[in-house]
């Protein structure tokens, strides 16, 4: 992972070059371009920023979904905590009351799960 990291770098490091030499020569006035040339150095620039603002989103759902993953891990294992707590009550009143006392958290959490299961892919 680590490794892919480097090159996603590298890449993005590259692709920001391009585009940045790409702006000098097209604002330099001391160069001499052809309208092809002008329209080609145009072209890979515009390529170039829009490739890095597609990483840039695909970075940002990735880290989304990750951080909505882990949160639905979170919460499910409050949820079995619950459960496991209202499933040891020592008599039938015990656990009415546990599952009355605990019923509006698990309804949120359940609730939770759903909007961040929105967040997924």
């Amino acid at each position: 992972m680590e490794h892919d990291d480097d090159i996603r770098g590298a890449a993005a490091s590259e692709l920001s070059t391009l585009a940045k030499r790409a702006l000098e020569q097209l604002t330099d006035r001391y160069t001499v371009l052809s309208a092809a040339e002008r329209e080609a150095l145009m072209a890979a620039r515009i390529g170039a920023i829009a490739e890095l603002a597609r990483r840039e989103a695909a970075h940002k759902a990735e880290t989304a979904a990750a951080a909505a993953t882990y949160r639905i891990s979170e919460i499910e294992r409050e949820l079995s905590m619950h459960r496991a707590i209202i499933g040891g009550a020592d008599s039938p009143e015990l656990a009415a009351a546990e599952t009355a006392t605990r019923k509006a958290r698990m309804a949120q959490l359940e609730h939770e799960i759903v909007e961040n299961s929105r967040k997924l892919p």
